[in-house]
């Protein structure tokens, strides 16, 4: 499929009534007014599948030989609403109305943007978007070693023995908790000395077999040991790779922090937080095309606030 196959033509102003009917009966379209005449934008759940399936094409036809790994960063966040839009809630966390759309960034290149409620879980849906791009890639690239990396909001056991099953390696953070920091409790005590001694940060790197109440057996977490002038400050990543511990830490997981560069890029470059239509299948299709036109072209690696 072509990203051109997904353009709708433009519609005459006498055939408006027709498609006012339409909307009532089938998914919602979208109105943006022009000079002279109004152009309709078809905006269903399937077009965002069919623009993400161009998304994931350019992808792999971007690469000229096969990669030996890929990285696939996902990411929630906030996307802040000020009307009344269908699928807008209040936000604990973040304490407004907005969206929660979910992205996924291979390196620099924009792989999954979907836009959902703020009422739900934010890693709902990841592992059936994780196990979907891991299948085609494999299509294309059967031998290519892929990594799942996230925060601690898609620490989800069920998704990491998934990982485990079919060979995805993972590096996600992990919430603290009472009995984590009791498995580092002297680590952060003797932290705590060597920083009154030395007047220095301290930073050390332990690891742990560790397996929640809801887990299904133990795992490797590892552990950052960090104290400073502002006290201690303890950090957890589970993870299924090899390698040693501060290596994977912070030349791998804290390398996710590039992600949210990528975000920023698309709401506030590519302006994918425009999501103001009151209806949810518009805004949804809206959000998606924010980066199918630039994939694969010189426009892609450039800047986006200077397009």
């Amino acid at each position: 499929m072509q990203y051109s196959q997904l353009r709708i033509s433009p519609v005459i102003r006498d055939e408006e009534q027709r498609f006012q009917s339409l909307m009532q009966s089938h998914q919602y379209l979208g109105a943006l007014p022009k000079i002279g005449n109004t152009i309709w934008y078809v905006a269903t759940a399937q077009a965002a599948v069919d623009m993400h399936k161009v998304i994931i094409e350019q992808f792999i036809a971007s690469f000229k030989k096969a990669p030996k790994k890929l990285i696939l960063d996902f990411d929630a966040t906030d996307d802040a609403v000020h009307g009344q839009q269908e699928g807008r809630f209040c936000h604990g966390y973040y304490d407004l109305y907005c969206f929660l759309p979910l992205y996924v960034f291979c390196d620099n290149q924009l792989l999954v943007s979907y836009l959902r409620p703020s009422k739900i879980d934010g890693a709902k849906h990841t592992w059936a978007i994780l196990a979907l791009l891991v299948k085609r890639l494999r299509q294309t690239w059967p031998q290519v070693k892929i990594i799942f990396r996230g925060d601690s909001g898609f620490c989800r056991w069920k998704m990491l023995s998934w990982c485990e099953r079919n060979q995805v390696g993972y590096i996600v953070g992990i919430a603290k908790n009472k009995r984590l920091n009791a498995f580092t409790e002297q680590l952060q005590l003797d932290a705590k000395e060597c920083h009154a001694t030395l007047g220095t940060k301290v930073r050390w790197f332990t690891d742990i077999q560790y397996a929640a109440g809801s887990w299904n057996r133990k795992r490797r977490v590892i552990a950052k040991i960090e104290h400073t002038d502002k006290g201690s400050n303890p950090r957890y990543v589970v993870t299924n790779l090899n390698g040693d511990g501060k290596t994977l830490y912070d030349k791998l997981y804290c390398a996710r922090g590039e992600m949210e560069n990528r975000i920023k890029e698309q709401q506030l470059d590519l302006f994918a937080d425009r999501t103001s239509c009151h209806r949810n299948s518009y805004t949804l299709s809206r959000n998606d095309r924010a980066e199918p036109c630039a994939m694969g072209s010189y426009v892609c690696r450039v800047k986006k606030h200077t397009v």
